[in-house]
């Protein structure tokens, strides 16, 4: 089975290819298909956006998209930065900027929790599923771009 891995992003394609090396499934990245360009993030949510990308690249290709939409949920923030993840603290905000706003906000809690939600499209059958993991909230980053 063939799978296209619905992002123009390298770094989120070897991080699929990376999770999902062990199945037995020929993973396509969007290079074999140049006619599919940036795909516009219309929704209101990281899990729309992921929808988006998913039903997109699956009905140029015929073939099962699998897509992500990464951003931050923080339940301590009632879901923030979600869909503005890149741009939280402005449009023209540094991966920095937004680093500070958020412990800034998150200043005082020792822990958050954050989810990425997932979609695989297959004839008009939707998984999705969502990566969730704990935030700890430490005083600097020890990254520099996510």
């Amino acid at each position: 089975m063939q799978i296209v891995l619905a992002t123009h992003n390298r770094g989120k394609m070897e991080e699929m290819v990376q999770i999902l090396d062990h199945l037995s499934v020929e993973l396509l990245t969007l290079d074999a298909f140049p006619i599919i360009g940036d795909i516009p993030e219309t929704g209101s949510t990281l899990k729309e956006n992921a929808f988006i990308k998913a039903e997109t690249v699956h009905k140029i290709t015929g073939l099962p998209a699998l897509a992500d939409d990464t951003g931050l949920e923080v339940d301590a923030l009632n879901g923030a930065p979600g869909v503005y993840s890149a741009r939280y603290a402005g449009e023209n905000a540094t991966f920095e900027d937004n680093c500070n706003k958020m412990l800034s906000e998150l200043d005082g809690l020792p822990m958050a929790h954050s989810k990425r939600p997932s979609h695989l499209l297959k004839k008009k059958k939707r998984i999705v599923f969502h990566i969730v993991g704990k935030l700890y909230v430490i005083s600097q980053s020890s990254s520099k771009n996510g």
